[in-house]
């Protein structure tokens, strides 16, 4: 019986001890007469939502003729509603939109629903669609493709570029995984595995950078500030179009100079950006974005591609006759 009185006494010891030390914390640090700051009313109009400003561009835009032909044979991740707005301003400038491989309903990122033709196709046949549709081609846009580009695939959108003059767009960001520098290295083009990020000024977020610093050419011709979402780095022979400020910083990248969100191959004829989100609604209308996909589309939809006899097979499968397709090859 005294063994159990003296246990219950020990467990009383530490509920007294804690209680002592929570009394004498209350009138150590409470002094009372604390009197609360009136509040201040704020009317709704005053509030500023930190968001960039939303623009339009309201000038008709160019005419021209031609097919642009867009990557879904290779697990390409996008969804079709992502690049709706982008697509919309390559149809408005005249350009018939073809695509590579099929729509895929039951695959994308983030389950909406993407492109993914590649699935479905061997090795083989995507080396022969490739090179059906580059044949009829002005441009090209390949935009993170899960599958990497074959040997045999990457020479042949090589000489589409280099020595037929059509021009390629490469776009991938950090989010989704991709094997886009299967295809960009052709062109001494490097997508880094970073996220840029700038802790000073941002939109919303820290990794919602702004890039207001571009090297002058016909795909910066207008741009003022352009706010990028999940945006990564490049590497270029051809040197960056697009620059960021000395508060933009990358997660792998530990370096003084600018980093490159867009840059352009040597050739010319190559663009590449290492973020998407630009181009999808809405931030495809934030601060000068519409600008840079107009921009974007002209560069597109203005190829100095050219046609040859061999780019119009005769529809029978033999070869090419004297004045089939004569209207195609010479601009």
């Amino acid at each position: 019986m005294l063994a159990l009185l003296n246990r219950f006494s020990i467990l009383l010891i530490f509920p007294a001890v804690a209680l002592a030390f929570f009394i004498a914390a209350l009138f150590y640090y409470y002094r009372g007469n604390y009197d609360a700051p009136p509040s201040e009313a704020v009317a709704i109009q005053d509030l500023t939502p930190p968001v960039s400003t939303f623009t339009t561009l309201a000038e008709p835009p160019p005419l021209h003729d031609g097919t642009l032909v867009v990557d879904a044979a290779h697990s390409n991740g996008f969804t079709q509603a992502e690049l709706s707005a982008f697509l919309s301003t390559v149809a408005a400038r005249g350009y018939s939109l073809d695509f590579l491989g099929e729509l895929s309903v039951s695959r994308g990122f983030g389950g909406f629903g993407g492109f993914d033709g590649g699935g479905s196709l061997g090795a083989s046949e995507r080396l022969g669609l490739l090179e059906e549709k580059l044949r009829g081609a002005d441009s090209l846009v390949v935009i993170q493709p899960d599958d990497s580009y074959s040997k045999e695939e990457a020479d042949l959108v090589e000489r589409f570029v280099t020595e037929k003059g059509g021009r390629l767009l490469l776009i991938a960001d950090p989010s989704r995984d991709h094997q886009i520098n299967s295809l960009a290295e052709r062109f001494g083009i490097t997508f880094r595995p970073d996220y840029l990020y700038n802790q000073v000024e941002y939109d919303l977020n820290y990794q919602n950078i702004y890039v207001s610093d571009f090297r002058p050419d016909e795909l910066t011709d207008g741009l003022g500030r352009i706010a990028l979402y999940t945006a990564g780095s490049l590497e270029s022979f051809g040197g960056g179009l697009a620059i960021s400020d000395a508060n933009t910083k990358s997660t792998v990248v530990e370096t003084i100079e600018p980093l490159y969100p867009m840059v352009k191959a040597d050739q010319g004829g190559v663009v590449a950006l290492a973020d998407l989100t630009f181009m999808v609604p809405p931030q495809n209308t934030i601060l000068d974005n519409p600008r840079l996909i107009a921009n974007i589309a002209d560069f597109l939809t203005t190829s100095q591609r050219e046609f040859h006899l061999a780019d119009f097979p005769d529809p029978r499968g033999r070869e090419p006759q004297p004045g089939y397709g004569l209207s195609r090859v010479i601009r």
